[in-house]
Formats: structure tokens, C-alpha cells, sequence
């Protein structure tokens, strides 16, 4: 194992702080989510057959702890909202605050060690991590080669003057699987490439994308306690960017052209075929196996008719069903005529299996 020897041990001290404008900003979405909120309860208490769309699948379940973050950000959390990523081991499995797994972990409460070395220990000396990040890049070109922001409490390793940790190499799993199917490049080939990405997380995935693809529009469709996250995250980390927010249908995706980052909730997800939106490349990962069947067949109805004729979409998903949920592609299967099972030359999957679906 490398040890801190040979790299440095990123601490919270050493991340940047949101600013006042940035934190501002935060609030702001803050408000939006609510909205959100309120809305889906409202569509919730309607006898409609729709209701079954919002049904949460059991990973999701509103009694599950980590809700409790969500509560700490939207009443405007100071320090939650600053080390945002430390709250995020809902999407990701990993729990960034005790660098391990989150399995049977309770999210952190809304207090906040000044310093997280000292708590750690030897964990500080290195993990895994460092050796996978290395091997990974070595076969990426350079533009690859990308660590996480300095910001939201996100703790890792300076590598080459790049922050890194577990989540960081997951992250560059899927941009490898992306890269190694051609994906990326298509993307870079189109003047203004549209991607949406179905269950974004707290926004790892689209940071890297971005990251590498600047001048990509990026929708994100997911539950509104789960927007919330990306929003905040994403609108931070790319400042010049013009984000929007789909609230109600009187300003439904109107002179969207120029704005860069779309946020919708799930309930909303039709509104892009209504519009007849296109999408180059749609994303799901980990998330389709722990919907409920109505949602996963709803975005497979919905999917193959944003990407058309020329898009694609790509997924990674575990198989669920030794734990009472899904193994999605046995349903995607069944609403794309293309399948092209992706592999990497680069590692063994951990996130599950790949595929390309088109029409």
C-alpha cells in the first residue's frame, strides 16, 4: 500500500469554503426543492394511476436516515451545505467522513469535526484508492486524468495535484466505460451535445462529464430530495454556467438553449417528450435496479424515444434481486432492439454490468 510518505492526506481545513454568494446560491435551490416537494405531495394525495411513478423503490424509503441530511440542508445547514459530499453515502455506498463502506452506517449528524485526521488515524496513510487511481489513468488519455473539487468536504489524496478517493475512482469507471465504447468522442463530435442522466446522484458523474465535455447541456432527472444535492453541487462547481429549474408548465423548457444544466424532478420527466426533446446519450447507473418495475418500464417508454434513431443509451446496474429489488436490464431488454455489452480493458467492473441500448 502507498502511504502518505508518498501523498499527502487532503483534510477539511485545506478545502475551499463556500463563499457567501455561493452559499446564497445554495438557498436558492434550497427553495426550489421545496417547491418540488410541495408539489409532489400534492400530486401524491390525487386518486391518479400516475401515483405508481412516485412510489419509491426500497432503497428509498423516506424512513431511511440519511432523509435527515436532506432536512439539514433545505433549512439552510451552514456546515452541511459546506461539506455537502460527507452527507452523500446514499449514492455512492462509500462513506467519505470514515473512508469505508456505508453498509449498516448512520449518516453523519449536522455537527462537524473541524479536521477529520485525527478521527481516521492510519486511514490517512492511504487506501486502495491510490493504487487503483493510478492503474486507471495510465491507460486514459490525459483529459482524463481527473480528481474531485476541493470543495463540499471532499477528503481524499493529492495524486499530481488531483484530489482522490474511492468515490473519485468509481467515478472514472464509468468516463472509462463511456471512453472505451466511443461514447466520449461522439459527444465531442456534436456542437451542442445534449445529455440526460436518469438518477444523477449528488452530480459526481455529470462533474466529470462536463469536466471533460464543457460544452455539454446536462439534464438531470431524479426525486427532489436527490436534485437537491446536484443541484447545489453542480450550480456551485460551474459558476458560469445557466442552470434551470422545471417548475411548472406555464414555463416548460422554454428558451432553453443557453442554459447548460437542467434540473427536473421525476414527476416531470414527460415534459421532455411532450417538447420532443432529444438527447445524444441518456445515463443510468446503479439507480434502475433500485426503482420499482412501473418506473423502470415508464423511463425505458421514455428513453427510447428521446435518443431516436441516433442516440444511445448507456447503463450500469447491479443485479438486485437476491435483495427483493430489480435486475433492470432483464426489463430495459425489452424496449430497445440493440444491446451492446460494454467491457473494460482498463479493470474489472464493481459497479455492476455495462451496456449500450439503442433503438
Amino acid at each position: 500500500m502507498l502511504t502518505q510518505k508518498y501523498y499527502k492526506f487532503v483534510d477539511l481545513p485545506e478545502l475551499n469554503e463556500l463563499t457567501d454568494l455561493e452559499y446564497n446560491t445554495a438557498l436558492d435551490i434550497c427553495e426550489k426543492i421545496k417547491i418540488l416537494i410541495a408539489k409532489r405531495e400534492a400530486f401524491a394525495s390525487l386518486d391518479n394511476i400516475e401515483n405508481k411513478f412516485i412510489e419509491l423503490g426500497l432503497g428509498w424509503d423516506y424512513r431511511r436516515k440519511f432523509y435527515n441530511s436532506v432536512k439539514y440542508i433545505l433549512d439552510g445547514d451552514y456546515a452541511v451545505i459546506n461539506n455537502l459530499r460527507l452527507f452523500s453515502q446514499q449514492f455512492t455506498g462509500y462513506q467519505l467522513i470514515s473512508l469505508s463502506s456505508s453498509a449498516g452506517k448512520i449518516p453523519p449528524t449536522n455537527k462537524i469535526p473541524d479536521s477529520l485526521s485525527e478521527l481516521l488515524g492510519d486511514k490517512v496513510l492511504g487506501d486502495n484508492s491510490i493504487n487503483l487511481y493510478q492503474s486507471i489513468i495510465k491507460k486514459l488519455p490525459t483529459e482524463f486524468h481527473l480528481g474531485a473539487p476541493r470543495y463540499f468536504g471532499e477528503i481524499g489524496w493529492d495524486i499530481n495535484g488531483q484530489l482522490v478517493n474511492n468515490d473519485t475512482c468509481v467515478y472514472l469507471e464509468r468516463i472509462s466505460l463511456l471512453y472505451e465504447a466511443g461514447l466520449i468522442y461522439k459527444l465531442k463530435e456534436i456542437k451542442n451535445p445534449v445529455v440526460v442522466e436518469i438518477g444523477g446522484g449528488y452530480g459526481g458523474l455529470a462533474y466529470y462529464i462536463k469536466k471533460i465535455i464543457p460544452n455539454v447541456q446536462f439534464v438531470n432527472v431524479d426525486i427532489p430530495e436527490s436534485l437537491l444535492y446536484a443541484a447545489i453541487y453542480l450550480c456551485i462547481m460551474f459558476k458560469s454556467d445557466i442552470y434551470y429549474f422545471f417548475i411548472n408548465h406555464e414555463s416548460a423548457l422554454e428558451n432553453i438553449n443557453n442554459k447548460k444544466m437542467l434540473f427536473l424532478s421525476d414527476l416531470d420527466f414527460d415534459i421532455l417528450l411532450e417538447k420532443n426533446y432529444h438527447a445524444d446519450l441518456v445515463i443510468n447507473t446503479l439507480s434502475m435496479s433500485e426503482m420499482t418495475e412501473v418506473q423502470v418500464r415508464r423511463y425505458c417508454k421514455g428513453i427510447a424515444k428521446l435518443i431516436g434513431r441516433n442516440g444511445f443509451f448507456f447503463e450500469q446496474n447491479q443485479n438486485n434481486i437476491h435483495c427483493g429489488m430489480l435486475n433492470a436490464s432483464d426489463i430495459i431488454n425489452e424496449y430497445f432492439v440493440k444491446c451492446t455489452p460494454i467491457y473494460s480493458s482498463i479493470f474489472n467492473l464493481t459497479q455492476g454490468a455495462a451496456h449500450i441500448w439503442m433503438n
